[in-house]
């Protein structure tokens, strides 16, 4: 029989090979089936097979089989290097196994239950090598009475196994480029967290699966017993409103996301029946609307953080059909869209006990105030009454009162800037004044706690520096650095210089102290941040905030720099050019 097909075997050998190699595409399991189809009509065999070479497992994988008799395919089958020794040995040596006897050759010696089982006499069996590497086995079983392969037979399965070593290079390739994408696409939405808004990573989501990943993309969360959705999009805007339009009297009982959202398991439905639909709550107007978008497939992802799933993530197509690979990209997704929604919500909850903690420390302040004022008044009449008589005690008793009490009420004052800042910003009133004498008169005021510290200042500056600037909330900068060189000068000398620098004015306070951390530089200049243990310094942390705010109002800068245990130096740099007669800066 096969001596009857020989003289057009050459010619049908090319022609196979040549449409099969024009073939070669991005889907590698169509395209594989066709091989075999082809290779079981040219050789006339019961069935033929690919199986890949999977050496971290050492063994062989069916990806594809065809059977000639009923026409199907099949695949999933595995084999194992331990159970087939002398098969593998060959496969790895030989260029073709031709196997006329499959129970007598030794070679198949833990075949023979398989090829008995399924009526199989002889086998062709045709490595496939790809990059010098072996990569599987083109496998041809002839069932019926033992056959010899003729040479022409040999060389059309080795044509075929090098078609076939093509279509994986070609699939390697198609594979990476898919890789390629998949990850940029992936790292796009990973750029959500960059946002701290849910309902815009949520409208960027969707906006960014639509159309690659589907035609229709939506995420809805969890809200008050029901569900809400966050974004929604259709790649056309008439079907999206019509789709909003859908679910805006019912969206408490959506069917799909309530459904993923209830278990914390994805959903895929291959395809989209009204009979797959009803099954899984859709009404009849529901169906209505799926016939009328066109949807062939859907698949839904749970969005969790934890073992807190709070959303789900849905998306619907028609030009395609939704599989285990787009369900698992889908699922990568949706861990990147719940990771940029947890960091928004956990964003707004931080925001809103900021906000109550503010408005608490406004009450607090404001009742302080205003028996505070009473008690400076208070305090500064009995000082002046200790310091006309005689008794030295009753004096020092009365300085230490004062100096505690303008200490509490400097103190509240900082608080209440700090709070005015951070929501109305920085309100400017700025006037001619000189910087000079500003400078040497809030020296002068903390001279004496500066030699009580041990921390003796040495002023440097030119006679006279004017400008229009905010006197007094340049005095408050000014007391702020002074303060801090105070505190954690360390008992050394504090240096105060003030010098012109073309357009600009340049203030530098530098101490001998204790110095700040590299990793708290920038830090310190945020409102309640300190660059020491709180248990070993006092204060609020708002200092250098409010002095930040104030100079950055003026359009200055303020730097600084420091080396632990050698001190710190704070550089404020103010234009010299005049500002006009108000200005307003808002620090966040």
């Amino acid at each position: 029989m096969l001596e009857a097909h020989a003289p057009t075997l050459e010619h049908r050998t090319a022609q196979a090979l040549a449409q099969l190699s024009r073939s070669i595409g991005a889907d590698w399991e169509g395209w594989i089936r066709r091989v075999l189809e082809f290779d079981a009509e040219i050789l006339h065999v019961e069935r033929v097979s690919f199986w890949s070479l999977r050496e971290e497992t050492s063994s062989i994988h069916c990806d594809a089989g065809f059977v000639a008799s009923v026409q199907s395919f099949e695949h999933g089958a595995t084999l194992f290097e331990p159970d087939l020794p002398e098969y593998f040995a060959a496969m790895r040596e030989a260029r073709i196994l031709e196997m006329v006897d499959v129970q007598t050759d030794p070679r198949c010696r833990g075949l023979r239950a398989y090829c008995a089982s399924r009526g199989i006499a002889s086998m062709l069996d045709v490595p496939v090598w790809l990059d010098g590497r072996l990569s599987g086995v083109l496998c041809h079983e002839h069932v019926g009475a033992t056959r010899s392969w003729s040479a022409e037979e040999e060389d059309f399965a080795t044509g075929v196994s090098q078609v076939v070593s093509s279509g994986l290079s070609a699939r390697a390739h198609t594979r990476a480029e898919a890789d390629t994408r998949r990850a940029a696409f992936l790292d796009s939405i990973s750029r959500l967290a960059s946002s701290l808004d849910a309902r815009e990573i949520a409208d960027r989501a969707v906006s960014l699966c639509v159309p690659c990943l589907s035609e229709v993309s939506s995420i809805a969360v969890s809200r008050d017993g029901g569900i809400e959705f966050l974004g929604l999009k259709h790649r056309d805007p008439a079907k999206e409103r019509t789709i909003l339009e859908h679910i805006r009297g019912r969206v408490w009982t959506y069917p799909v996301p309530t459904r993923v959202m209830r278990q914390g398991q994805s959903l895929l439905l291959t395809d989209t029946t009204p009979e797959v639909a009803a099954r899984y709550g859709f009404t009849p107007d529901d169906l209505i609307l799926i016939e009328a978008l066109g949807v062939r497939t859907a698949m839904s992802v749970p969005l969790t953080v934890g073992n807190n799933t709070f959303g789900a993530m849905s998306f619907a197509a028609g030009d395609r059909r939704y599989g285990a690979d787009d369900l698992a990209l889908a699922e990568d997704v949706g861990s990147r869209v719940a990771a940029a929604l947890e960091n928004a919500r956990l964003y707004a909850v931080a925001q809103e006990a900021i906000r109550a903690r503010d408005e608490l420390l406004v009450v607090t302040a404001h009742e302080l105030r205003t028996p505070l004022t009473a008690l400076q008044l208070r305090t500064d009449q009995l000082l002046r009454k200790a310091r006309r008589g005689a008794d030295p005690i009753e004096k020092a008793w009365g300085e230490s009162i004062a100096r505690d009490v303008r200490r509490f009420s400097w103190v509240v004052d900082h608080v209440l800037d700090a709070l005015k800042i951070r929501s109305e910003g920085v309100v400017l009133a700025p006037a001619a004044c000189d910087l000079a004498a500003i400078v040497r008169r809030r020296v002068g005021l903390v001279a004496d706690r500066a030699r009580a510290a041990r921390c003796p200042i040495t002023l440097e500056s030119v006679p006279s520096l004017t400008g229009r600037w905010d006197r007094g909330r340049l005095e408050k900068v000014i007391d702020v650095l002074l303060d801090n060189a105070i505190k954690f000068g360390g008992g050394g000398p504090i240096d105060v210089s003030l010098r012109a620098v073309g357009p600009w004015v340049e203030l530098v306070v530098r101490d001998r102290g204790i110095g700040i951390p590299a990793e708290r530089m920038r830090a310190i200049f945020q409102p309640f941040e300190r660059a020491v243990p709180k248990e070993h310094f006092g204060g609020l942390g708002l200092g250098l905030y409010v002095a930040k705010a104030i100079v950055d109002a003026h359009s200055g800068s303020i730097e600084v720099t420091s080396h632990p245990g050698r001190g710190a130096a704070f550089t404020v740099r103010l234009p010299l050019r005049q500002i006009g007669r108000a200005m307003t800066s808002k620090s966040k």
